[in-house]
């Protein structure tokens, strides 16, 4: 029997705070791109409406991402990367498509 850890539970909030932060930049996309003076090429809306469109493939590039940095082979990696794709899920299945549904914007 395995036990749900004060440890492990942090791993996860560390996991869903560090995803939080990345989403957070997606939607920071446009002033970050006024910085580097590249808004020409990149926009929020566009980056949100291919997410919206490509659900399945953005959260298995997520995942991938998330497990390929942090491994498979120990339990705290998993852990933390288990958080993260929590977050993700959230985002990218409930969150983006309200924000889209709201706004008006089904697909790229």
């Amino acid at each position: 029997m395995t036990f749900f850890t004060p440890t492990a539970s942090s791993e996860v909030f560390a996991g869903a705070g560090l995803s939080g932060i990345g989403w957070s930049m997606i939607f920071k996309i446009d002033t970050i791109a006024k910085l580097f003076r590249c808004e020409r090429w990149v926009s929020r809306e566009r980056i949100l409406a291919w997410i919206n469109a490509n659900k399945v493939v953005t959260l298995l590039s997520t995942g991938l991402f998330n497990f390929g940095i942090h491994g498979v082979e120990s339990p705290s990696g998993v852990t933390f990367a288990l958080g993260s794709t929590f977050v993700n899920t959230i985002m990218i299945f409930i969150v983006i498509p309200i924000r889209q549904l709201m706004h008006g914007r089904h697909s790229v």
